[in-house]
């Protein structure tokens, strides 16, 4: 067994406090913000996010309160009133959406902390978030304005390029020295026929 010499360690007790982490934090309003999120497998095959949440004043600052909302569950019923409490917690952080759990880290709002009985005996009670509103309009403290962000819009495909229709090429304009002169009369066989003057046939020539 190892020994340790404690001559050198100079500690007085009367400064250290009891500890009073485990203790429940009264029930009310406070100012806090999430400190983790992720999405957890549950027991039933379903889905929870699971937060923590840091209490930053009026009173029990550094404390932590652990949530869960059901995200997927067999119930119905339980992950419908999962979804909506998610979403009422997004709305007290003034965020119009989250693309990722990430967003909603370091964002100040006001938390309403209740207490849960527990059902188990070997259990003991627990604090919980019961209800979420803007940072300051609820805990009496000085209103903090949350970090903005700017959700990115989904993108849309483009529309496909329609092809730019060319116009069609300007036929060549011949010449007008290339352009062909319309025949002189009298000079196609016809015409010459009907151009040569007609012999003057008298009375004297006709063979009767």
């Amino acid at each position: 067994m190892s020994f340790i010499d404690f001559s050198s360690f100079d500690v007085n007790a009367a400064e250290y406090d009891e500890d009073s982490s485990f203790d429940l934090v009264p029930a009310g309003w406070y100012q806090m913000f999430i400190s983790k999120a992720e999405l957890r497998p549950t027991k039933s095959g379903g889905s929870m996010i699971s937060v923590t949440y840091d209490i930053t004043g009026p009173t029990h600052q550094g404390r932590k309160i652990f949530g869960n909302f059901n995200w997927e569950n067999a119930n119905p019923v339980a992950q419908e009133i999962g979804r909506k409490q998610f979403a009422q917690q997004v709305r007290a952080l003034g965020l119009p959406g989250i693309q990722s759990l990430d967003d909603l880290i370091n964002m100040p709002f006001d938390g309403k902390v209740g207490i849960q009985k527990s059902k188990e005996p070997q259990y003991e009670d627990s604090n919980r978030v019961t209800a979420f509103a803007a940072a300051g309009s609820k805990s009496g403290g000085s209103a903090v304005q949350p970090q903005q962000r700017t959700v990115a819009a989904p993108r849309r495909p483009a529309a496909p390029q329609r092809p730019v229709q060319q116009a069609p090429a300007a036929r060549p304009q011949l010449p007008a020295s290339a352009k062909a002169a319309p025949a002189a009369r009298g000079k196609m066989p016809w015409e010459q026929q009907a151009a040569e003057p007609e012999a003057d046939v008298g009375d004297e020539n006709i063979p009767f």
